[in-house]
């Protein structure tokens, strides 16, 4: 076994002084210490904390405590740090031994530190815009080994945004001068996995495996406190703060947002929005890109001491729950006598009559959307929610679980999220080929829920709306006749039956054209 014990440095250049297994004095190349220079693993421990109350102890401690015998001659100046646990054990770790756990991929990080040009050669900081960025270097100088698939990058990326992390790359070679193997370690709470050999009160590490390490604002390019996760196989969970927002935002979700977050001063974009709310969920900043941690960064601050971050999450709950909110004043209007209960044929060069109808639960000031059907000449339009997304043991009460639950996923229409029903919505709407569309209903919290779902989509509808309230039909004996025929056809032909919202929306239409005929601009139907 060869045993490292300091830098000498001569005409080729610098290299290690160890004792070998004969206790004679060798001198290695700086690559052999990713290999030697340490005894074998042993046992394992698990360390979490900061490095900075670490001390300094005799080396000789460290071999004694691996009944290793030095020989006569040797003068080690290999740097050992020690601590005491809450348990009571003493860790000694060797310098070595925290070389290779933070110089990874060791085998060409580790030497290249005891150079001027030192982990440089690697990557760079790429000063644009507001925010600093690690680049890993490619061309001639990258690294032979890098996987980028397998995240090998990320030990760079912490070494040069962390300027602690730097410095100690930097300090190895000042100490190598010097004929030290020495090292100044940086800040950070740490996540250790740490090998070696335990005795009773003293644990003698030999290798050391970072899972991962949080940086400190003030101890990071970006200003902000980032979380590193490095080692492929982490040892351990790493808490996090939980939030009711995930760490993506659909392309759909963000469409829907875009209005809302530029009109309150958010210029970070789709990435921006994902890296806030990542933020917010994982407790640590990603650097995705020169100048977005700035803006989110800044927005994130300037919202938090106010109502626009609850603004915010309010709109995602609802995208994602579904549930909207019901005003008085507006489900009043719809169902009043003032709302237009005819058609009006002529008001536009072109239009086109439709007929709505939702499926929902009613749960007082707010509602839970589950579908929405349209039936016109012109076609049909059905979206309902993914089932899952009305979350596990989801009930309604009784009515609901009966007859509206079991209707959803019959493969009719779109099975999708809020916001992608919605654009869809939109979409065919506008491909009605009208310049207005009349939009009949019997119930005003169909056609607020209509409302509600457009509204998500902001800027993209380009038909004008004519509200049309037809509750009244609901009594008359010929659309009663007329809507029972249509639940009978939509049961032939679609397999579905009444509360589901596509055959209820056929219903309705089949109620207007059966009591005012002369008020359909509909094609007759083969």
């Amino acid at each position: 076994m060869t045993v490292a014990l300091g830098v000498v440095t001569t005409a080729d250049g610098m290299r290690i002084v160890a004792a070998d297994a004969g206790e004679k004095r060798v001198e290695l190349p700086l690559t052999a210490i990713v290999q030697q220079g340490l005894p074998k693993k042993r046992s394992r421990l698990a360390y979490k904390g900061q490095l900075d109350g670490w001390a300094s102890a005799d080396f000789n401690t460290y071999c004694r405590g691996l009944s290793l015998v030095l020989p006569d001659w040797a003068e080690p100046k290999h740097q050992l740090f020690t601590h005491m646990l809450e348990d009571g054990t003493t860790v000694y770790v060797p310098a070595l031994a925290f070389m290779r756990a933070f110089f990874w991929p060791s085998n060409e990080v580790l030497p290249a530190t005891f150079s001027s040009q030192n982990i440089d050669q690697f990557a760079h900081i790429a000063y644009q815009d507001e925010v600093p960025m690690v680049v890993v270097q490619g061309g001639p100088y990258a690294l032979k080994s890098l996987r980028p698939d397998e995240g090998n990058d990320r030990y760079l990326k912490w070494l040069l945004a962390s300027a602690s992390a730097r410095r100690a790359a930097q300090s190895v070679e000042l100490a190598a001068l010097k004929g030290w193997l020495g090292i100044r370690l940086p800040e950070g709470e740490f996540d250790l996995s740490i090998v070696g050999h335990r005795t009773a009160e003293a644990f003698y590490a030999t290798s050391i495996e970072v899972n991962c390490v949080k940086v400190g604002a003030a101890d990071n390019i970006s200003e902000q406190e980032e979380l590193f996760y490095l080692h492929r196989s982490p040892v351990g969970e790493v808490e996090r703060r939980a939030s009711r927002v995930g760490p993506t935002v659909s392309d759909a979700e963000w469409c829907a947002l875009e209005p809302w977050l530029r009109a309150e001063g958010f210029l970070g974009g789709h990435a921006g929005l994902i890296l806030m709310l990542r933020r917010m969920v994982n407790g640590y900043w990603d650097i995705a890109a020169p100048g977005i941690v700035s803006e989110a960064g800044r927005v994130l601050r300037t919202w938090s001491n106010g109502a626009t971050l609850q603004g915010l999450l309010d709109r995602l709950d609802v995208m994602r729950r579904g549930v909207f909110p019901m005003t008085d004043g507006r489900l009043q209007a719809l169902s009043s006598d003032a709302m237009d209960k005819r058609s009006h044929p002529g008001a536009a060069s072109r239009s086109a009559q439709v007929f709505l109808d939702t499926e929902f639960v009613d749960r007082n000031k707010e509602v839970v959307f589950l579908s929405i059907g349209l039936d016109s000449a012109q076609g049909q339009f059905y979206g309902e929610r993914v089932p899952g997304s009305l979350g596990a043991g989801f009930s309604a009460g009784q009515f609901i679980d009966e007859e509206v639950l079991p209707q959803l996923g019959l493969g009719v229409g779109m099975q999708g999220a809020i916001c992608d029903i919605a654009s869809a919505l939109v979409d065919w709407l506008n491909g009605l080929d009208a310049d207005r569309v009349e939009v009949h209903y019997d119930f005003n919290i169909d056609y607020s829920l209509f409302e509600n779902l457009l509204a998500l989509v902001p800027g993209r509808l380009r038909v004008e709306l004519q509200p049309s309230h037809i509750g009244y039909l609901l009594e008359d004996p010929t659309g009663i006749t007329a809507a029972f025929m249509a639940w009978t056809m939509a049961g032939a032909s679609k397999g579905l039956r009444r509360h589901h919202a596509l055959a209820d929306a056929m219903a309705l239409r089949a109620r207007f054209n059966a009591v005012h005929p002369d008020q359909s601009n509909e094609e007759d139907e083969v």
